[in-house]
Formats: C-alpha cells, sequence, structure tokens
C-alpha cells in the first residue's frame, strides 16, 4: 500500500487497531485495520459507506445526495489546508472513513479546534469488536493529526440520532469528555 502525503499534515502511517502504534508510527505485521488518507480510488468504496452510514440515521427518510458527496469528495481531495480525511481499510476494503477540519474557536481569533464532520465505519462488513478497532484507530489518526497542529481540543458530534448510549459509551471508553449534546426540538417528518 502506498502512503499519501499531506499538504497539511504529516506523512500517513498505517495504524495498527488492534494495540499500540509505536512512536515511528509503524504498524506490527499482524495488523488488521490499515489507516491512510484519503485518495481517489477510495471515492466509490466511500460513496458506499456513507450512503449505508446515512441509511442508519434518523434523517434516513432525505434521500441520499449523490450531488453533495461529489462537492465534498472534490474538496477532500484537492487537500484543503485545515482538512484531513482519513480511510480504514479491512482485508483490503474500504470499511471506514473520518473527515475533520481544524480552525479556530467560533468565539475568538485564537484556540485551533479540531471538528469530525462525518465518521462512519461499515457495520456490514466488520464485526463489532472490528467496528470498534476502526473506530479508534481513526480517532487516533485524527488525533495525532490535531495535535501537530497545535488544536487545543477534538470534537465529534453525534447526530445520527441512532444508538446514541451506544456512542456515549463507547466515546467515553476512547476518552472523551462530555462537553454538551445534540438536541433536537422537533421531527417534521
Amino acid at each position: 500500500m502506498s502512503e499519501a502525503t499531506s499538504t497539511t499534515g504529516p506523512k500517513a502511517v498505517t495504524h495498527q487497531a488492534n494495540s499500540h502504534v509505536a512512536e515511528d508510527g509503524k504498524p506490527s505485521v499482524t495488523s488488521k485495520i490499515k489507516i491512510r488518507y484519503a485518495e481517489a480510488v477510495d471515492k466509490e468504496p466511500a460513496r458506499r459507506l456513507l450512503n449505508q452510514f446515512h441509511g442508519d440515521t434518523i434523517f434516513s427518510h432525505l434521500p441520499f445526495s449523490d450531488k453533495k458527496f461529489e462537492r465534498y469528495a472534490e474538496t477532500i481531495l484537492s487537500k484543503p489546508a485545515h482538512t484531513v480525511c482519513f480511510v480504514a481499510e479491512f482485508e483490503g476494503e474500504l470499511v471506514g472513513l473520518i473527515w475533520a477540519t481544524a480552525g479556530t474557536y467560533v468565539l475568538s481569533d485564537e484556540g485551533i479546534v479540531t471538528t469530525v464532520h462525518i465518521l462512519a465505519i461499515d457495520i456490514e462488513r466488520l464485526s463489532e469488536i472490528w467496528r470498534v478497532k476502526a473506530l479508534g484507530a481513526l480517532l487516533r489518526a485524527v488525533k495525532n493529526c490535531s495535535i501537530s497542529q497545535n488544536s487545543i481540543g477534538l470534537l465529534v458530534h453525534v447526530t445520527t440520532g441512532i444508538n446514541t448510549m451506544s456512542a456515549d459509551h463507547l466515546f467515553k471508553a476512547f476518552g472523551a469528555k462530555i462537553i454538551g449534546g445534540n438536541y433536537l426540538f422537533y421531527e417534521n417528518f
């Protein structure tokens, strides 16, 4: 597998999901989950994954927008400053994706904050244990990138509306601190 480079972050590395990654970022030879920067070849597998992800959200009644997907993919693949998109591979197949951006805190001119916009894991191809490992590896990759950019925090907003208690438990297990929540005031669908 080739490694990609980013104009805004460190060299892409492959992470081992089932143990700690060495300081040099090199995986063990027993690695099953590989994390790397998204490339053009990932576009269609990512579309499939995000379509699956969308189908498991509270907004699944809305049609998946291929047009919007194309715009986001074009933006991500152009590697804009302060943007990163990693994919997770399991046995050569794309099974996870995380897309994040970094910018100043909304009410200040200082303090870089990293925000995850999409975090999707393939629930059809991975068993529960491998989904957790892929999720952890993707979060670690963005966290490492975020730290290298001197970000003061990494925000993940869970807005699927499905299995929120499970997501809460899982993110706490990964060391997340709850600082608020997402609230839906009405449903008009």
